[in-house]
């Protein structure tokens, strides 16, 4: 079993490294060490990155000889690149000495500890850090089994809808999205909440009304029901930071601290330059006795404020808000030009940071002349649909024969410029269609974000493959941080539509208990689901796995 704690240290600290890591093992973390876990005739170096690889936090032992060590800036170097998620790196510091320019950074942006004051309490301090951060990582889980699993197969025939097919109620949900962004900058939260619940209503996946919404709740000190509109949000959107943050004010208004500074930890975790969720933990650090943790963070905060533009501290730092929004999706919009401090009586928490971060919903939003935006290419932002490419008003079925023509002719450039046309007028298939051509890099450059923007907007329409495809983004982590609960998730919702490479990849997780609870017999149903479609990696599970 992997160690969840990767010991950093210079190799003159050894005797301090092996104290710390015998009181945590004593307490029931499992450490990895090199000075004490590279075996007789093991490559050393090979040992570090496997280690690093498995770990769920570096802990980062900061003294004089540290200080000058390259093979431990090195190791926070590979910390800060590791896949599918950089390790979470937790300083400690084991003399009052103060870091060079090279470690200034980790010590400006991360909660750190001082050992060498109050040996107890600052153990204490320190499991909090590391029970907070391994809690909200997703299960362990094995590279080598994706190599067993089926690339996804495109639909090739996307069907567009029945000509005379009765139209549904126009729904702007944009549009009553910003009025209720509007009754939420004059605090008149009702109004708001009744707007949100119209555009949740309308599209229940859309995070920015349930992340407002639950802000909405908040305010008016309904916490139990803005948590479970921060837990729907981060369901859809695991890496929700600003949800976190804000579910973590939540259950520090309920006064259960523990489970604030938790959520705060998971927020600085996704994003690291987020002040708000420094400044609120420190808040709950306070509550709980914690004062010179509290007083770390708010250092920690101030000096990342020194840093930014102050036009990108509106809503806890620009980036925390536009970090919810799918790559190439319209600028967010933020329904406070500042943080706005909520004073709540009756025992509630003072002078609490609210964030009322939004996330733009899943809606299309056309761009002039059919455009397509690239995120991940500086040197082209845009790919342009030329005059003999269609118009505006080119119908969905049209736009998507033209699409299939030339996809079927190998030019996936003049594909997804007919794909997009349909895509701006709502058609699921041509979403689909256009998120495929990001996810394969066919026509454009690839771009894994843009991808699972275009899946959503198909999955929120009910398109099994593209929910299966959202599973498969998920699964292997590509363009998102790999996790498998969520996979499954995805996975379930095709399958239950009878999507053939859902049902064998649903089969998958259970057989090998990634993400869901391992189960030989729902493995088993969703295979001879799956095989009775005639998808032949089940046929092949099934006949190495007799009943």
């Amino acid at each position: 079993m992997a160690a969840t704690v990767f010991l950093s240290h210079a190799s003159k600290d050894k005797q301090m490294a092996d104290t710390i890591c015998q009181s945590l093992e004593s307490r029931g973390i499992e450490c990895w060490m090199a000075t004490r876990d590279v075996h007789p005739g093991e490559n050393f170096q090979e040992a570090i990155v496997r280690a690093i690889r498995a770990a769920k936090v570096m802990l980062f032992v900061f003294s004089a000889n540290s200080n000058n060590s390259d093979e431990v800036k090195k190791e926070i170097a590979l910390a800060g690149a590791n896949k599918p998620r950089p390790l979470f790196v937790i300083p400690v510091r084991v003399e009052d000495v103060t870091p060079n320019e090279a470690f200034a950074y980790e010590f400006a942006t991360r909660q750190w500890i001082d050992l060498f004051n109050d040996w107890e309490t600052s153990l204490d301090q320190l499991m909090v850090q590391i029970e907070a951060v391994t809690a909200a990582q997703p299960g362990d889980g094995s590279d080598a089994a994706a190599t067993d699993r089926p690339r996804r197969t495109r639909r090739t025939a996307p069907a567009a809808p029945p000509e005379h097919a009765p139209a549904a109620p126009a729904v702007d949900v944009e549009a009553l999205y910003e009025e209720g962004n509007v009754q939420a900058r004059g605090n008149a939260f009702d109004a708001a909440i009744e707007k949100y619940n119209q555009v949740i209503l309308a599209k229940p996946d859309h995070t920015g009304a349930l992340n407002n919404r639950g802000n909405a709740y908040h305010a008016k000190g309904m916490q139990d029901q803005a948590i479970a509109d921060f837990d729907r949000a981060i369901s859809l959107k695991p890496d929700f930071a600003a949800a976190y943050c804000n579910r973590g004010n939540a259950y520090q208004a309920k006064n259960d601290y523990d489970h604030a500074v938790r959520d705060y930890t998971v927020a600085l975790q996704l994003q690291p330059d987020l002040a708000a969720a420094l400044d609120n933990r420190a808040r709950a650090y306070e509550r709980k006795g914690l004062g010179d943790m509290a007083r770390k963070d708010r250092a920690a905060a101030a000096a990342l404020r020194a840093r930014q533009p102050a036009a990108a501290m509106a809503a806890g730092g620009a980036s925390a808000v536009a970090g919810a929004a799918p790559p190439g999706a319209p600028p967010v919009r933020s329904p406070n030009n500042n943080n706005l401090i909520f004073l709540l009586g009756g025992g509630g928490v003072l002078a609490l940071l609210l964030i009322i971060a939004i996330a733009v919903a899943a809606g299309r939003h056309p761009t002039p002349n059919n455009q397509v935006a690239l995120s991940s290419d500086s040197s082209s932002s845009m790919v342009s649909s030329d005059s003999s490419a269609g118009t505006p008003t080119t119908s969905i079925a049209e736009a998507n024969t033209n699409g299939d023509a030339a996809f079927n002719a190998k030019n996936y450039s003049d594909a997804m410029r007919w794909y997009m046309i349909a895509a701006n007028q709502g058609d699921s298939s041509a979403e689909y269609n256009v998120g495929w051509l990001y996810d394969t890099g066919d026509g454009v450059n690839q771009d894994y974000g843009q991808a699972m923007h275009w899946y959503l907007l198909a999955a929120n329409q009910g398109d099994k493959s593209a929910e299966n495809n959202i599973g498969e983004l998920y699964y292997y982590g590509r363009g998102v941080t790999s996790d498998y609960a969520t996979a499954a998730h995805w996975y379930t919702l095709a399958a239950a539509q009878g999507e053939a490479n859902a049902e064998y990849s649903l089969g998958f997780l259970y057989a090998n208990g990634q993400g869901v609870p391992e189960d030989l017999d729902q493995a088993r149903m969703w295979m001879e689901k799956s095989a009775a479609q005639g998808k032949q990696d089940a046929v092949q599970w099934l006949s190495q796995h007799p009943g």
